[in-house]
């Protein structure tokens, strides 16, 4: 839900906003760089600050200089590294839509380009993605094969595990797509569980008659990345969508790709 009633006036606005911006980078290190004292909370504001139509470049030109060694640090845990990550990816597609909606209808071109710098290294909404939050997986490859080498960026900072509720807090800008929270690393557990139950209930259909469950068609995609199909009931069964103890038949829904940005909860 959005925030209303905070801020008495723009001016009062701006000051807060700079004052919290202000509060996770120290000075200027050694060429320059910033360094964010807390990149959890960076990547927070990054997207409080896009979802609020702030102003953002100073913390885009801010990715661009942070010390990797100091991110490295930062992510050092797995809760760590999915708040980050997840935060940032939908911070970076909100920023891409703003720019240009038009992009969006090339969808390869969207996800796969190279917009994006971090440390000296640019990176894709799809390096994001395949690379780091489902640990160098193909693209294309259903959840079923990694890519054969990676790039020296994505395996210092990709996750070790796959976790299959990371699919249910990636907002890509298509309406099918889950909406978008802040994550905390500290609630990251909890929360994933809430963004699986609360997307799987609101996108699945039993029907007992024909014994068919329909799912989202996101399930198909990544279905190796879910445990295959018997992975998927099972994640049916657990979020009582249907009953334990049977073997219906799966169907996916096709995914609605109408641009739908600025779709928070």
């Amino acid at each position: 839900m959005e925030k209303t009633g905070i801020y008495t006036n723009h001016l009062m606005y701006s000051i807060i906003l700079f004052l919290s911006f202000a509060s996770c980078i120290s000075p200027p290190q050694t060429g320059g760089t910033l360094k964010p004292v807390n990149i959890i909370y960076f990547s927070q504001d990054l997207l409080y600050a896009v979802k609020s139509e702030s102003p953002y470049d100073a913390y885009l030109d801010t990715l661009i200089q942070i010390d990797l060694k100091h991110l490295e640090t930062e992510l050092n845990l797995r809760e760590e590294k999915l708040a980050f990550w997840i935060n940032l990816y939908n911070a970076l597609v909100q920023i891409k839509l703003e720019r240009d909606t038009a992009d969006f209808k090339d969808k390869g071109e969207f996800f796969s380009s190279k917009d994006f710098n971090i440390g000296g290294n640019k990176l894709s909404l799809d390096n994001i993605e395949h690379g780091i939050l489902r640990g160098s997986q193909f693209k294309y490859g259903l959840g079923y094969i990694k890519k054969l080498w990676a790039p020296s960026f994505e395996q210092r900072f990709r996750l070790k595990t796959l976790d299959y509720r990371i699919h249910f807090t990636m907002n890509c800008g298509a309406s099918s797509c889950p909406a978008i929270a802040f994550y905390k690393p500290e609630k990251i557990d909890e929360q994933l569980d809430l963004a699986e139950s609360v997307f799987m209930k609101a996108n699945s259909k039993y029907n007992a008659i024909d014994n068919t469950v329909e799912v989202s068609q996101i399930l198909q995609w990544f279905k190796g990345d879910f445990g295959g199909e018997k992975g998927i009931l099972n994640i049916l069964i657990n979020n009582d969508i249907i009953p334990n103890k049977i073997n219906p038949k799966i169907t996916y829904k096709e995914y609605d790709w109408t641009l739908e940005n600025k779709k928070y909860e």
